[in-house]
């Protein structure tokens, strides 16, 4: 069997153990990811999932889909 691939360049910091924790993940995706919605409407709508997000039991919407089934 052949080895392995290396892993991309955006995955070697995170082998292992070393991935980031979830409160690191989430400073991590505010630090780069700036969206912000131009529209008045959409502004609302998405400052409201965001408080949604915040104010959800930890294990997220994923967890509860799985126990719906």
């Amino acid at each position: 069997m052949p080895p392995s691939a290396p892993l991309p360049a955006y995955q070697r910091n995170f082998q292992g153990g070393q991935y980031p924790t979830p409160d690191r993940q989430h400073a991590i995706h505010t630090q780069n990811y700036g969206y912000k919605p131009k529209e008045p409407v959409v502004r609302g709508n998405y400052a409201a999932q965001a408080e949604h997000s915040r104010s959800a039991p930890k294990g997220g919407r994923h967890e509860e889909e799985h126990q719906h089934r």
